[in-house]
């Protein structure tokens, strides 16, 4: 994510892989399916809470919103080296 003055966060590399760990853990609970023992509703209403205090590291929305800021961040950093040839 980014701060509120538009400078990227600054991580470490065990967060950034708790991230992308918990990036993959969402994308399973969308599409795998549904367990005997849990509705689909259920399952992301767990899934997708955002708790208080939030967790960077957990919460869905700040994740994902990560994620999406360390995309725009490659493709920029790809559009820039492309102008540069």
């Amino acid at each position: 994510m980014t701060k509120q003055d538009g400078a990227p966060e600054q991580i470490t590399d065990e967060q950034r892989a708790r991230r992308i760990a918990r990036l993959r853990e969402l994308s399973y609970a969308i599409t795998r399916p549904t367990d005997p023992w849990e509705s689909r509703s259920d399952r992301m209403r767990r899934e997708f809470s955002m708790r208080i205090p939030a967790e960077p590291d957990r919460d869905a929305d700040l994740v994902l919103s990560w994620a999406a800021d360390e995309l725009e961040r490659g493709a920029d950093a790809m559009l820039r080296a492309r102008e540069e040839r």
